[in-house]
């Protein structure tokens, strides 16, 4: 219940919807909106103004703007801190400079007080060494001197106790003195690997120094760059290397300002080209307070030339501070003109700014005109007053539209989409009614509308170039019929004619209320509404076209009439028009429809013929796979469409929807009836395995028809043509193979998945399926047999219930009864017996018992 709810609101959405996006469309038009003519034109009608209303003239007001953008003079800026800014980064240059300078020679000082103090350190070691060197000596002579004295002392043969005690305390001795040898040893050791790391640390000082003074003299390229960076300028290498010379001292710094210094108060430009195509003055816009004034004196406006000429000038008469040559006045004074930068900048885009606000605030002129003033009379040539009055008077209603008459719009449009959709429910029925139908009703009006808006804004330019042909004839051109003879092919007859009356209210609106354009499109659109008799070949459609603009000209004929018009010439070109109309219809339709069949899954007549080629692969394959239920699926669309036109169903549906209805067979071909020759598989196999391969045909067959893309029309025909119908073969023998448990079986695991036939096609295709199965499986049947056979068969499906949502009736049974046996009795007629023939009477594998019919489809039958 929910669901359906939601569905109601999404249909009530869409009709709202689609009721503003037309009243939109149609709006804009809604007053007679006079045409735009040119000075000497003919005015067709007389126009009398509704209200009173000031009109503007626009092309006096386009002469005063045009002549106030020519007094606006364009807006420089002017940087007033240019020369503080100027100061302030070349004061930052040389101080960078100066500082960069100054750590080199910190680098050069700091090298050499470390050499300095290495070499000290190295004479102290040098001292220390010779001195330890001498105590070594001496600790050796004594230690030399003590090993005699022992040696002197042990050789002694009866020592006395003083000798013993002289030779203990000379061992003693001996002892002190070897530590004190070892000591000066390692100390020794020490000084000369201390004297080898100064000396190694001396050698890297001094390579360290003689690298910084080479990087120093190697870092002036990057000097100037990192100078360039500071100031803001490129230098020359050769007046930077009389600053680097100099070492950028504050006194070419002060030269260089006292040079810059007076021309940085002047107004400077890039070129004085730019102010020659000014005519009196500039604004000059203040960038430090956004202020803005009028400048008149443009001579005193300097430009880079000639401010570098000026500061030559001063440069050849200044007086150098003491220490500074000529390269330092030259280096200076190129510096300075690289310095100067133009403080007076023209800007272009605030120009352009102020340029529209000034369009945007010039006041109108007006044509002040009063209500019931008549601009122009029928018949009169139009002057060129009257010319800018009638496009003022355009212009006033497409600016001021009338809300009432658009709120009068849209409650009509809606009240027709809304009387449309309960007519096509009551007379169509639900179905028609679902979204994407109603999507595509939304879609073939507003198409046709599209094209009248398009048509209508080219209307002017074509008015232009061709000056004879009326304003009004374009609008004949409009394929009214175009959205009725969509309709009829894709939906229904009244549908179509809905939509018609539908899209010719809305065009009359869009035209101006006009009463002879609603009858002109409707009647266009009612001939289009008429279902084509043969809709097999593109060229049904332009005989429909060819249909329409027949009308057409009857329609314009009777207008004219009607109205007492006078026939002039022009009048041919209307004719012309409506012919045009009714075969521009047809193109239009016969480009469209590929794209709506495939769009919304509508299956066409063009389309089912498509289908109905034997050449299509899918029945290629299947005549290839399955060669048996290729000609049986043959034989079936004959039987069918011969009784669909009795029936009121579509003949090539079903005929097409037949060679198609059994495709799932080709997967397993073997396994039906028609396709087998001696061996039948299914004795092989427990009764509901068969059951089931035969039941999944229909699925397979689905999934075989998506694929090569059918259509939605022979896909539903493929799923119901069984229906929810019982496999009774398969059934009944698994009743034998349970035994006494036989009744525990479940029906479902032997019924096809349904659903029931939907339609009187698809419940034709089902009669015409189980029929040409059932009598093929008799051998030779007697005229009586076959009458016998269609009867009980087409009973049996209606008791099982299988028809009840088709639609068919009792009269429809009958029909399909009659026209199938006259059908299979002129197939399955009765041949003259040769002498040689040998015949067996009955074919192995008939049916046995008529009553027995559906095992067919059990043993791979239909």
């Amino acid at each position: 219940m929910n669901v359906l709810r939601r569905v109601n609101y999404l249909k009530v959405l869409l009709v709202l919807v689609l009721s503003v996006i037309i009243t939109i469309t149609i709006a804009p038009n809604l007053s007679l909106v006079p045409a735009r003519y040119q000075e000497g034109d003919i005015i067709p009608e007389t126009i009398i103004i509704p209200d009173n209303i000031a009109l503007v003239d626009q092309k006096s007001t386009e002469t005063r703007r045009q002549q106030a953008l020519t007094d606006f003079p364009p807006i420089y800026d002017y940087d007033l801190r240019l020369k503080q800014k100027t100061f302030e980064s070349l004061a930052a240059a040389f101080q960078k400079m100066r500082d960069i300078q100054a750590g080199f020679s910190l680098a050069r000082s700091e090298n050499l007080r470390h050499i300095r103090q290495i070499s000290l350190e190295r004479i102290t070691v040098l001292t220390t060494h010779n001195e330890t060197n001498e105590d070594f000596a001496r600790v050796s002579q004594e230690k030399n001197n003590l090993l005699h004295e022992i040696g002197l002392l042990t050789d002694l043969a009866s020592p006395t106790s003083e000798q013993s005690q002289e030779l203990e305390k000379a061992r003693f001795d001996l002892r002190a003195v070897e530590a004190r040898k070892t000591a000066l040893d390692t100390a020794l050791a020490q000084l000369k690997t201390r004297f080898k790391e100064l000396g190694e640390e001396s050698r890297r000082l001094a390579g360290a120094g003689n690298q910084a003074g080479l990087e120093e003299t190697r870092s002036v390229g990057k000097l100037k760059t990192d100078f360039e960076a500071a100031a803001g300028v490129q230098v020359d290498e050769r007046p930077f290397r009389v600053l680097v010379d100099a070492r950028f001292s504050p006194d070419m710094e002060t030269l260089t300002r006292t040079l810059l210094g007076p021309v940085l108060d002047l107004k400077v430009v890039v070129s004085r080209e730019s102010l020659r195509n000014q005519k009196q003055a500039i604004q000059i816009r203040n960038l430090d307070n956004g202020q803005q004034e009028r400048f008149e004196t443009l001579e005193t406006v300097v430009d880079l030339v000639e401010v570098r000429r000026e500061i030559a000038k001063s440069a050849t008469g200044l007086k150098l501070p003491q220490g500074l040559g000529p390269a330092a006045r030259e280096a200076a004074l190129l510096l300075a003109q690289r310095l100067v930068r133009p403080n007076l900048t023209e800007n272009k885009g605030e120009t352009e700014r102020q340029r529209q606000e000034l369009l945007k605030t010039t006041s109108p002129v007006y044509f002040n005109l009063k209500k019931g003033d008549v601009v122009a009379r029928a018949g009169d040539n139009a002057t060129a007053q009257q010319v800018e009055i009638i496009r003022a008077l355009s212009n006033y209603n497409l600016e001021n539209p009338k809300y009432p008459q658009i709120i009068g719009t849209f409650l009509i449009v809606l009240l027709t989409l809304g009387l449309m959709y309960r007519l096509i429910r009551q007379r169509a029925g639900p179905a028609e009614t679902r979204m994407p139908r109603l999507l595509l009703m939304s879609i073939l009006l507003l198409v046709t509308l599209g094209i009248a808006q398009m048509v209508l804004l080219v209307v002017p330019a074509l008015t232009t170039v061709y000056e004879f042909i009326r304003p009004s004839t374009y609008s004949y051109l409009i394929p009214v019929a175009l959205t009725s003879m969509l309709a009829s092919i894709l939906l229904r007859f009244e549908i179509a004619i809905y939509l018609g009356f539908a899209v010719s209210l809305c065009l009359a609106i869009l035209l101006g209320n006009s009463l002879p354009i609603f009858l002109f499109g409707l009647m266009g659109s009612f001939v289009a509404s008429i279902p084509m008799r043969r809709f097999d070949t593109r060229y049904a459609l332009w005989q429909q076209g060819m249909r329409i603009s027949a009308v057409n000209v009857v329609v314009l004929g009777v207008l004219t009439l009607l109205d007492q018009e006078p026939f002039v010439w022009p009048m041919l070109l209307d004719f012309g028009a409506a012919i045009l109309n009714g075969l521009g219809a047809a193109l239009l339709t016969a480009t469209i429809l590929p794209l709506l069949e495939r769009l919304f899954d509508i299956t066409t007549s063009l389309r089912l013929l498509e289908l109905s080629n034997m050449n299509h692969p899918a029945l290629k394959e299947l005549a290839v796979r399955a060669p048996g239920t290729y000609h049986h699926s043959i034989v079936v669309g004959n039987l069918s469409e011969s009784a669909a036109e009795g029936i009121r169903a579509n003949p090539l549906l079903v005929r097409v929807a037949s060679y198609y209805h059994d495709l799932g067979k080709m997967l397993c071909p073997l396994y039906f009836v028609e396709n087998q020759h001696q061996k039948n598989y299914h004795d092989d196999l427990p009764a509901q395995t068969s059951a089931r391969i035969i039941i999944n045909h229909v699925r397979d067959g689905l999934e075989i028809s998506r694929r090569y893309r059918l259509g939605k029309a022979i896909t539903d025909i493929i799923a119901q043509h069984h229906g929810d119908s019982l496999v009774h073969f398969f059934y009944h023998k698994a009743q034998e193979e349970q035994g006494d448990l036989g009744g525990g079986i479940a029906e479902d695991e032997f019924r096809y998945p349904g659903p029931r036939p939907q339609t009187k096609e698809s419940g034709l295709v089902m009669c015409a399926d189980v029929t040409e199965a059932a009598i093929r499986s008799l051998d030779d049947p007697s005229p009586e047999e076959i009458r016998q056979m269609v009867q009980k068969l087409t009973t049996r499906i209606y008791m099982e219930g299988q028809l009840d949502e088709s639609g068919m009736t009792f009269n429809d049974l009958n029909f399909i009864e009659k026209t199938f046996t006259k059908m299979l009795l002129s197939i399955h007629h009765h041949r003259i017996s040769y002498p040689d023939a040998q015949f067996t009477g009955k074919r192995q594998g008939r049916i046995e018992d008529p009553k027995d019919f559906p095992n067919r489809n059990a043993v791979g039958g239909s």
